[in-house]
């Protein structure tokens, strides 16, 4: 393999990691904020 190859494999991994970690806590924040929404509007 080139080490270019393997180096811009390597980049794009970690990139599509990065995202996929980002997705996830942006999902988890949004699930949290819906739920405590739920909450404050079935208290009142």
């Amino acid at each position: 393999m080139f080490p270019i190859f393997e180096a811009a494999l390597r980049l794009a991994r970690t990139t599509w990691a990065e995202v996929l970690l980002r997705g996830f806590h942006f999902l988890e924040e949004t699930i949290l904020a819906l739920d405590q929404e739920a909450k404050r509007t079935s208290l009142q």
